[in-house]
């Protein structure tokens, strides 16, 4: 029985990303990779399907409480997924602060009702079709399909946690030498010392460039799947702002920053 319930979470976890990547897509108007694992799957829809189908069974002969029920069911899912995932790695990957009727930028009404459709679609549609096909497989095929997605899943998530651990350090980093760079320029500031200030500013924006580069070559899956991400941190959040719009055209001035000041260091090795 519970190689059966894997199964199904993990098809829904891979129907759930086909929702996103069109959704997501369409409104970016190009492909957009979503989701915070690297695999074509995200738990979240997962864990709210498994939800609707086995807790929501009482109201599966109610359309309309059914609808309430999943988008409550749903939410609730999705509110704690992002406070978890803040929680744990200090970095909000999806805000919803923009949208109407929202609760701290987690959930909004607008996904909250289209994850009640959702629900209903997959209750008396998709999963009616699923299980006719998925009951038939033999309990052997079922062990070991179901054996491949929690080792496969369970890989990808370990990855991904270290990639999104890498990934807070580095904006970490990028806080704490500002804040190293800011009080140097404070004590400065009290004497006559503008060559010095400039040269220190020159040399930090400089540092800065190579550090942008480098978070946005490292972590482009990152900022591509989560556009709207940000960070407790004030200074993370600008950082990320920054970087976050028009990525395309981020990354290649990134790129391009990075050869610069790598031509120019290799040119000062020459010289020497």
């Amino acid at each position: 029985m519970i190689n059966t319930e894997i199964i199904y979470f993990f098809i829904y976890c891979f129907v759930g990303w086909i929702c996103e990547e069109i959704y997501c897509s369409v409104s970016a108007k190009k492909i957009v990779n979503r989701g915070f694992l690297h695999g074509p799957y995200l738990p979240i829809y997962g864990f709210g399907a498994m939800t609707v189908l086995f807790l929501l069974e009482p109201f599966i002969n109610n359309m309309i409480l059914l609808f309430f029920a999943g988008m409550v069911a749903t939410s609730i899912i999705e509110y704690l997924g992002s406070f978890f995932l803040e929680k744990i790695f200090h970095i909000k990957l999806w805000d919803y602060s923009k949208n109407f009727l929202n609760i701290n930028g987690r959930v909004c009404l607008l996904n909250s009702t289209l994850f009640g459709l959702l629900s209903l679609f997959m209750v008396y549609i998709i999963h009616p079709f699923i299980s006719k096909y998925v009951t038939k497989l033999p309990e052997i095929v079922q062990y070991y399909i179901a054996f491949v997605i929690v080792l496969g899943m369970s890989f990808d998530f370990a990855l991904s946690a270290a990639k999104m651990v890498s990934f807070n350090k580095a904006l970490e980093e990028i806080r704490d030498r500002s804040e190293e760079v800011k009080e140097k320029l404070i004590s400065l500031s009290t004497s006559d010392r503008s060559e010095v200030i400039q040269s220190i500013k020159d040399k930090w924006n400089e540092e800065l460039a190579t550090r942008k580069a480098k978070l946005v070559r490292n972590n482009k899956r990152i900022f591509l799947a989560f556009p709207s991400m940000g960070s407790k941190n004030q200074f993370i959040d600008n950082q990320l702002n920054k970087i976050g719009l028009e990525l395309s055209a981020w990354i290649l001035r990134g790129k391009k920053q990075y050869e610069e000041l790598k031509k120019r260091h290799l040119e000062n090795r020459t010289k020497k």
